[in-house]
């Protein structure tokens, strides 16, 4: 898998993609930062968002999309303040009752969805996330039976994700119908767009295997990144064909003060240049940092680059620039290292 003409199919992908994504500095990675502007749920204004994004040096701006017609209205308005700021837009689409719906019903559910917005934004959003940490849905459980008839460990947790036959199979089926709707809807609605599908857990490999075994199409091979990812990983990610993108690198959670937010700072700049040296190597094309702003009201982990805080009237606005925000600027407006260390 991990041959000679493989590494080819993945540079040439690396740089299709990069025309797809607008990259502007063919040297280093795309660079982006993950927003949600499109909810409006801590009422900060898009243009606020994306002015933050690209003073700290981030040209990319991945956000969340269910298909709400809200959401599809503001991502007509966010585009056009994108483009009038340097700034491109990676919508994610993901949805779908996994649940209770069937296989057949999912898929057609997911194409329709996939092919209406890329029809509706052809030329304009030149590459999809589809599903967002979906194989998580399928990991096999305590006492499950495996797809050759074994039983996984009842003592046991979930499964790793490493294999393939660490998904349950009626469960996968689900998960297997809604990213090929989302890849066959993009493709019918926009043949120009790049699809990015992959896996959101760490160590998920095996869901590329049964994407591959069930004929999944995709462009550009997605993976995460909290601090752990391994040249190992890369390389068999590699071996796919398609460019890399990590649309979520972040660091382990650090904890309060000062002390634990320098480590985190510290952490994300290591990431930014373990993934400039690997770039060339493993055809890594994008990276998106996790995330630019914190949740507001004190909810969920405090992993933004940057605060919110309460302005005059009560609204939530951006706040200060934390010690990784300047960092993570610095990192990325420096260039980057082409010589693997």
């Amino acid at each position: 898998m991990n041959d000679a003409p493989s590494r080819r199919q993945v540079l040439a992908g690396g740089l299709a993609a990069a025309v797809a994504l607008g990259a502007a500095a063919p040297d280093d990675l795309a660079w982006g930062v993950i927003g949600e502007p499109l909810s409006q749920a801590d009422g900060i204004a898009p243009e606020a968002e994306l002015d933050l994004a690209r003073s700290l040096g981030f040209t990319r701006l991945r956000v969340g999309l269910t298909g709400a017609s809200a959401e599809v209205g503001r991502l007509e308005a966010l585009i056009e303040l994108g483009r009038g700021r340097g700034v491109s837009i990676l919508p994610v689409l993901s949805g779908g009752d996994l649940d209770r719906a069937s296989p057949k019903r999912l898929k057609r559910d997911a194409f329709d969805l996939a092919r209406g917005l890329a029809e509706r934004f052809r030329g304009r959003v030149a590459a999809w996330e589809l599903g967002e940490e979906l194989e998580t849905f399928a990991l096999l459980q305590p006492c499950e039976r495996r797809d050759d008839g074994s039983r996984h460990p009842c003592e046991w947790g979930p499964a790793s994700g490493a294999g393939p036959g660490d998904y349950f199979g009626p469960r996968w089926a689900r998960v297997s119908a809604v990213l090929a709707g989302f890849s066959d809807g993009v493709a019918a609605g926009d043949a120009a767009a790049r699809r990015a599908i992959g896996a959101g857990g760490p160590g998920h490999l095996g869901a590329f295997e049964r994407l591959v075994h069930d004929g999944v199409a995709w462009d550009a091979t997605v993976w995460r990144d909290h601090g752990g990812a391994s040249e190992g990983e890369l390389d068999v990610l590699s071996g796919y064909g398609k460019p890399i993108w990590l649309t979520a690198l972040g660091a382990p959670p650090a904890g309060a003060g000062p002390l634990a937010e320098a480590e985190r700072a510290s952490r994300l700049v290591e990431r930014i240049a373990f993934y400039r040296v690997m770039a060339p190597r493993f055809g890594v094309q994008a990276a998106f940092v996790e995330r630019l702003l914190d949740p507001v009201g004190g909810a969920g982990a405090r992993d933004g680059l940057v605060e919110v805080e309460r302005g005059p009237g009560g609204a939530w606005r951006a706040g200060r620039p934390k010690a990784s925000a300047e960092a993570v600027g610095r990192a990325l407006k420096s260039g980057r290292r082409t010589t693997p260390a």
